[in-house]
C-alpha cells in the first residue's frame, strides 16, 4: 500500500484562488478593442531597457484607485512587467502591495 499525503498537501483538495471571468471584471469586448489599440500604439514594452513586445494594456493609475480607461491612462507592457507592477503597486493576485514571492515561497522585495 502506498503512503498517502495529508489532505492539505493533496493538490486535488487544496483551495485555490479563483478569479472571476474577465468580462465580469469589466473587461469585455470593448476592453479588448481598447487593449488592441494600446498595443498597436505601444508595440514594445514601455518599461525602460525592456525590448519585449507589449502583450498587456496597463492602467497607469489602477481603476480601483480612480484610474480611467482613457488612452492617457493606459500603456503597453510585456506580461512580466505588467504582472510585477500589478503585485508591487496595486496589490493584485491576492497579495499585499509591495510583496513578491520567490519560487520557493520566500518573500522578496
Amino acid at each position: 500500500m502506498s503512503p498517502t499525503r495529508p489532505p492539505s498537501a493533496n493538490p486535488r483538495t487544496q483551495r485555490r484562488y479563483v478569479r472571476s471571468y474577465s468580462s465580469a471584471q469589466g473587461y469585455g469586448s470593448a476592453w479588448r478593442r481598447i487593449r488592441a489599440r494600446i498595443i498597436l500604439r505601444d508595440p514594445i514594452c514601455t518599461v525602460p531597457t525592456c525590448f519585449k513586445p507589449s502583450t498587456d494594456a496597463d492602467h497607469i493609475l489602477a481603476r480601483a484607485k480612480g484610474g480611467t480607461g482613457d488612452d492617457e491612462n493606459l500603456r503597453g507592457m510585456c506580461h512580466g512587467h505588467h504582472s510585477r507592477k500589478t503585485i508591487l503597486e496595486d496589490g493584485g493576485f491576492g497579495r499585499e502591495p509591495g510583496r513578491l514571492m520567490g519560487s520557493r515561497g520566500r518573500r522578496r522585495g
